[in-house]
């Protein structure tokens, strides 16, 4: 009996003693970690296209108040505002741009009627239009006739006559035949000799001189036959 005893109790402490080891053995295992699914990524916001930048143009040059100088001054600041939309998306960021360029009386005149919150400054046209009519020349249209009428070639090219003719006839208001007229006026007289050599002719060359590729043959000595062309 006690030899039974005695095996039990070693057969007990046999079995406590495998027990801690596999307990021990089962802390010190690597757990072998399940991997956990990848977060949720929300998908790219598709890139918006970048605007086409815009291109940067210099600023005119500074107007004065030269009586001269207004048209062409107004004409530079159409094109900036016309090419840089963005920049300028207001008409008081357009008229507070031409104060920016502007310098002297001009200035001085632009500065007293912004500061007095003028009606003129809430559009951009009626600013330009009371610019032109403090600074611009009096009178352009009556001054441009004057000048269609007094216009002559003399020894000039037929080209260099019709840029300063149609400079003028711009800033006209008259008709398309009181300008034909006034340009067939205004030729040599060796060029009115091609054309009414030209007889049935002259009328549709004469015409065609308002285009760029007809003036390059008159200048080179050669008379086209021409198309009929209704603008000047």
């Amino acid at each position: 009996m006690e030899e039974l005893k005695r095996q039990r109790e070693v057969q007990e402490r046999a079995n406590e003693t495998i027990t801690a080891q596999l307990e021990q053995l089962v802390l010190t295992a690597p757990r072998s970690e399940v991997p956990s699914p990848p977060p949720d990524i929300p998908p790219a916001a598709p890139e918006s296209a970048s605007p086409s930048r815009e291109p940067r143009l210099p600023p005119p040059e500074r107007f004065s108040g030269e009586e001269s100088g207004c048209g062409p001054f107004l004409t530079q600041c159409s094109l900036i505002f016309e090419l840089q939309p963005s920049s300028f998306p207001t008409d008081r960021s357009r008229i507070a741009y031409l104060m920016t360029v502007m310098s002297g009386r001009a200035l001085t005149w632009a500065s007293a009627v912004w500061e007095q919150k003028s009606p003129v400054c809430a559009r951009l046209e009626d600013f330009t239009a009371e610019l032109k009519r403090v600074f611009g020349p009096p009178g352009s249209d009556r001054i441009s006739s004057r000048g269609l009428f007094r216009l002559r070639q003399g020894t000039r090219t037929v080209g260099e006559y019709s840029i300063e003719f149609r400079t003028l006839a711009a800033n006209s208001s008259w008709c398309h035949v009181s300008l034909y007229d006034a340009f067939a006026q205004g030729l040599s007289g060796e060029i009115k000799d091609e054309l009414a050599a030209r007889s049935c002719q002259g009328t549709l060359i004469l015409s065609s001189t308002w285009q760029r590729e007809s003036i390059t043959e008159f200048e080179n000595g050669r008379v086209p036959v021409a198309r009929r062309h209704s603008g000047y």
